[in-house]
């Protein structure tokens, strides 16, 4: 039976063989910056390979043609007037537990934002930039788990899901099952999933 540290070791390398585009980061780029402590936590126990960018180009369809079964439970938020809702069964993947999504203000300006849920803790936040304005990606990504839960990684700073940092804030959410959302928000999207390989 293959031990953790060959399963890990795989799955890195798997990460890294398919992390082609230059504007992705590697593991040791992603750890760098990291305490030699902190650092020691993820690498030595073998923490599960989320060394990812997150999602981002989110498939994001209409309510109609969403395939979610009204009693699951999803993360909605009302950015800009627009509604959009993310699955927490969907969130809970592998790969998927950042979410890099953008509305259009009323001048056509992109506002970006991004969606987290940590699937073991229950945590969830919806964060932005109070400095960067205009982009169509936060780049908000994740490194991994410390004492069980997610640790998140943006513009090379690294931080624990639920610890304030500056250069980020939180929006307003609420979490109810989809058939409650699409009701009382008809005209919502709803994300399905990555809408181009996470691993690009």
């Amino acid at each position: 039976m293959p031990t953790h540290r060959f399963i890990w070791t795989s799955l890195l390398l798997l990460l890294s063989a398919t992390l082609g585009c230059r504007e992705k980061a590697t593991k040791e780029q992603m750890l760098s910056s990291l305490s030699p402590e902190l650092r020691r936590k993820i690498e030595v126990g073998d923490s599960t390979p989320l060394v990812t960018n997150g999602v981002t180009v989110p498939n994001m369809v209409a309510a109609e043609k969403a395939e979610v079964a009204d009693e699951q439970e999803v993360i909605g938020v009302i950015i800009e007037g627009s509604p959009r809702a993310y699955p927490l069964r969907q969130l809970s993947n592998l790969l998927e537990h950042v979410v890099n999504d953008h509305v259009l203000d009323p001048a056509g300006s992109p506002k970006a934002f991004a969606v987290t849920y940590c699937n073991l803790t229950g945590c969830i936040r919806v964060l932005e930039s109070p400095v960067e304005l205009g982009g169509k990606n936060l780049g908000v990504g994740t490194i991994g788990l410390i004492d069980g839960g997610l640790v998140l990684s943006h513009r090379k700073r690294q931080f624990k899901q639920e610890e304030q940092v500056s250069t980020l804030r939180d929006l307003p959410y609420e979490v109810m099952t989809w058939k409650d959302w699409k009701q009382k928000n008809p005209s919502t999207l709803v994300y399905i999933g990555p809408a181009k390989s996470i691993r690009q």
